[in-house]
């Protein structure tokens, strides 16, 4: 009996064993193969081409003439025949205007140029000529064909002179005076003009201008001399600028009129 029963001992030995191995194999399943990992080659990159520009030298500029004079400023030739005045300076050119000389009067004579300014020329051919500098002046009267005071141009700035209309407080000097009547009749004048004086009786139609001397002060009076009921007017110039005036309608009145410089 002993053999029989390791007999049978070993084969549920081995059912145990083959079922075991049955249930392992269920179980765990087939083992799934390892994935190939992809290995990229790694691309060279493309070299940018960077474009270059080929430096322009600047373009040069033209070199800016600077005048040699300025404006007021009164220029003579080297003979003395030809004297100038600065009136303005723009873009390289000067404008100027000639100047007249009478004795120790400098003056301009009116040409009706825009603000009296005169004909402009450039600035690097005149500064070529022979001119010397007598200096710089703060204002330069501009006379008409008279010789009357029209205006005067006046210093402003290194660049430009400007133009001013008559004024009495602009005359300077010696002027010349001129006694303008408006009556129809008899005017008694009484003129003291610098140390001279005169008294003279005018007949008058209506307008009459006397011509009383030139001198740095004036004074005049003047009155109906045949009593007349008419508006008398007078009126007192300075080199033609109106530097006193008056009127009167009674008979026995009378008109002062005074002025210096």
């Amino acid at each position: 009996m002993k053999p029989s029963f390791v007999l049978a001992s070993l084969l549920v030995a081995m059912l145990l064993i083959c079922g075991c191995t049955g249930t392992t194999s269920e179980g765990m399943g087939t083992v799934a193969a390892p994935t190939a990992t992809t290995t990229e080659t790694p691309q060279s990159a493309t070299p940018v081409a960077i474009a270059t520009e080929t430096p322009v030298p600047p373009t040069a500029q033209p070199t800016v003439y600077i005048p040699k004079y300025t404006a007021g400023e009164v220029l003579m030739n080297t003979d003395a025949t030809d004297i100038r005045l600065i009136t303005k300076i723009s873009q390289g050119k000067y404008q100027m205007r000639t100047v007249t000389r009478t004795d120790d009067d400098l003056y301009i004579k009116a040409d009706k140029s825009f603000q009296e300014m005169g004909s402009a020329c450039d600035a690097r051919d005149f500064d070529k000529m022979e001119f010397e500098s007598l200096g710089l002046v703060d204002s330069a009267p501009v006379r008409d064909v008279n010789g009357d005071i029209y205006g005067y141009l006046e210093y402003q700035d290194r660049s430009s002179m400007k133009f001013e209309r008559p004024s009495p407080k602009k005359l300077t000097g010696d002027v010349k005076y001129i006694l303008e009547i408006w009556y129809s009749g008899d005017a008694r004048v009484y003129a003291s003009i610098g140390g001279a004086t005169t008294t003279k009786t005018y007949m008058v139609n209506g307008y009459s201008a006397l011509n009383l001397g030139k001198d740095d002060r004036a004074f005049v009076s003047v009155s109906k001399d045949d009593y007349g009921s008419g508006t008398l007017k007078a009126t007192l110039k300075a080199d033609g600028v109106i530097v006193a005036e008056g009127e009167t309608n009674d008979k026995y009145g009378h008109i002062s009129l005074s002025f210096y410089t």
